[in-house]
């Protein structure tokens, strides 16, 4: 069960999606294509297979034309995994 930290951070960024870009360029220093505007999308990853995969929340860049530009899933992790990632083929 996500703990209150988990769920707060999360609703932090559904209520301010744009901490989500500002992380990736200035934390990461992620370069993202223009964008106007900033939209919820589903945050389910379900494959073909049998496993299935979900974001927290997950973001479209879309330009003046309405087109989606770029996408953000996040994922929020209070700890560092001890083996590398968390989602694995």
């Amino acid at each position: 069960m996500p703990s209150y930290l988990h769920e707060g951070l999360v609703e932090l960024f559904r209520n301010r999606p744009e901490l989500a870009t500002g992380y990736l360029a200035e934390v990461f220093g992620i370069r993202l294509p223009p964008f106007r505007d900033i939209r919820a999308e589903p945050c389910d990853f379900t494959d073909i297979g049998p496993k299935e995969f979900r974001g927290d929340t997950a973001f479209s860049l879309v330009n003046g034309a309405g087109e989606a530009v770029a996408g953000i899933v996040l994922e929020v992790q209070l700890c560092r995994p001890r083996r590398g990632t968390t989602w694995r083929y």
